[in-house]
């Protein structure tokens, strides 16, 4: 009876630790995901600072997206919602969005934090 409490007593610190703790300590660094420096859970401001005012246009995003993602393609890249660089209007609060995971491109706020995906030059 002392092996399996101590095995799920094991179980469950290490699915709390993964689940919650790791996201934590290692989201600070940047990542390279299919040779493009990406980023979760940024604002479109600190999203435009991150990429050095250089974020992608819908049509770039959509175009990495058909070639990252499509045909069985399933690699970290492909479960992102990315910042553009397009506004939905001239000082407008809200920006558009790629989801690379469909092909959806939708405006949200600019303060929301989606994931960022810093245009290659």
């Amino acid at each position: 009876m002392k092996y399996l409490v101590w095995i799920i007593s094991f179980i469950i610190g290490f699915i709390l630790v993964n689940k919650f703790i790791n996201p934590l300590i290692f989201k600070s660094g940047s990542e390279i995901n299919a040779g493009y420096k990406t980023k979760k859970g940024y604002t479109w401001e600190k999203a435009m600072k991150y990429c050095d005012g250089t974020l992608p246009t819908v049509a770039q995003l959509e175009k990495i997206g058909r070639k990252e993602c499509t045909r069985g393609k399933t690699s970290k890249i492909c479960k992102g919602r990315y910042w553009s660089s397009e506004a939905s209007g001239k000082d407008s609060p809200f920006a558009k969005t790629v989801w690379f995971r469909n092909g959806r491109v939708a405006a949200f706020k600019k303060i929301l934090p989606y994931d960022v995906l810093c245009a290659k030059e």
